[in-house]
């Protein structure tokens, strides 16, 4: 199952071109050259094949902490610089303040299933080991719950955004805070 979004990028720089590539000829194809835009790629290792899932012609918010996080930019800020007819590339950046940054996405896979959200003493602890913990709540039941195992195949209950030095401090750091957020009894034991 899908697990996260990382920042920066695990693929090969070649890769990375290529999508690109495949952005730029797009954009350009419908005219696009105002504006935040998001396109969403999944990339086959055994094949090397490159597909678009889905673009946007928006910033995509969730990420918008990734960026913050490790390359001190603020997309929201560039945003709102480009509405006001501003150069986004002179805003200031702050420091970065991470090598690595993920949006990790708890989701539920049984049909109306419906995990616990955390407590507000499991909120606390979170945020009193990971100061730097963004976590983002979506609790569902009913029409609403049945809707997204319809369209999903599953329910996506929980977001948490974290941080680390590098890929391997995020992954120990994320595997830590999970017992704050992932709440199904399986993964509790």
């Amino acid at each position: 199952a899908f697990m996260r979004w990382e920042h920066p990028s695990r693929l090969a720089a070649s890769v990375q071109a290529r999508a690109l590539d495949v952005a730029q000829r797009f954009l350009s194809a419908v005219g696009f050259d105002h504006g935040m835009f998001n396109i969403e790629f999944f990339h086959d290792p055994a094949t090397d094949r490159l597909t678009v899932i889905e673009v946007n012609p928006r910033l995509a918010s969730q990420f918008s902490d990734l960026y913050l996080r490790v390359h001190g930019i603020d997309p929201h800020a560039m945003s709102l610089a480009l509405a006001l007819g501003q150069d986004p590339a002179a805003l200031p950046r702050q420091a970065p303040v991470a090598g690595a940054a993920a949006s990790l996405v708890y989701r539920a896979l049984t049909p109306g299933s419906t995990p616990p959200m955390p407590s507000a003493t499991q909120r606390a602890a979170l945020a009193h080991r990971f100061a730097d913990a963004l976590l983002f709540q979506y609790p569902k039941s009913g029409h609403a719950l049945a809707r997204d195992f319809k369209w999903l195949g599953s329910h996506r209950y929980g977001i948490l955004h974290l941080h680390g030095r590098d890929e391997a401090h995020l992954k120990r750091r994320a595997e830590a805070a999970k017992k704050y957020v992932s709440l199904n009894e399986a993964e509790r034991r």
